[in-house]
């Protein structure tokens, strides 16, 4: 199966500084994804949009960008052609500007925490509850969708309604979350077995729990301490029961 992969230099660097202009970016800016809004090349700056947030969590996709600020409300800017803006559309490609994610603004959700993969997002809210939005070409999305179903805007991922997620990683195109009873869910893309032996199938769309998968791989002696997920691979700590 072919993939287009990261090229070896960073496409966007983004740093937070805690101050008053407190978002510094880098880049390509080809489709938007360093938020200065305009097609230049190398350019160190200051993101002019938040001069007047506060950003306390960045994102870092192929070509797009999310930003999260201190009320909660989750920015993004770059490309769109699978949704990974969240924002209900897919006619503009791409955003040259960060853009409020309004589905979160609507419904009166306040996110915590986000990741991004390669064309997809995760997001954790207030209430631990998980969100997905953007390409599902590889069940990343969560929702047992099928692999053109993209996201356009948020969507809760179903199978972990009743999980009070605290944390959570992504891949190219695969996902882990983490429950705060230390429970380890997978799913997404699973050509490389990166979903760590979920089944046999190249594609897992809906979230499978992996940690008693790992006991018996292991023998029955080691247990899930942390989970680390590379572009089409995954690392995982271990701990003795």
């Amino acid at each position: 199966m072919y993939k287009i992969r990261l090229p070896s230099d960073i496409i966007n660097i983004i740093t937070s500084f805690y101050g008053i202009i407190n978002v510094y970016s880098t880049g390509t800016t080809m489709y938007g994804g360093s938020g200065h809004g305009s097609d230049e090349y190398g350019r160190w700056a200051a993101i002019k949009s938040f001069k007047h947030n506060k950003i306390i969590e960045i994102g870092v996709g192929f070509e797009h960008s999310l930003f999260l600020d201190s009320n909660g409300i989750v920015w993004s800017c770059g490309f769109n052609d699978c949704g990974e803006l969240g924002l209900g559309h897919w006619e503009t490609q791409k955003s040259m500007l960060p853009q409020p994610i309004t589905h979160f603004i609507e419904n009166g959700i306040k996110i915590k925490h986000i990741k991004c993969g390669h064309s997809y997002n995760l997001a954790v809210d207030a209430n631990n509850k998980l969100w997905s939005w953007g390409s599902n070409k590889y069940g990343q999305c969560g929702n047992g969708e099928g692999k053109k179903d993209h996201n356009n805007k948020p969507k809760l991922i179903y199978n972990l309604k009743h999980e009070n997620i605290i944390d959570i990683g992504c891949g190219a195109s695969h996902c882990y979350a983490k429950t705060s009873d230390g429970m380890y869910w997978m799913w997404g893309d699973n050509e490389f077995n990166q979903c760590i032996g979920c089944g046999v199938d190249n594609v897992i769309s809906i979230p499978i729990c992996v940690n008693e998968i790992i006991y018996e791989k292991t023998n029955h002696k080691y247990l899930i301490k942390a989970m680390y997920l590379g572009y089409d691979n995954t690392k995982i700590l271990m701990h003795t029961k």
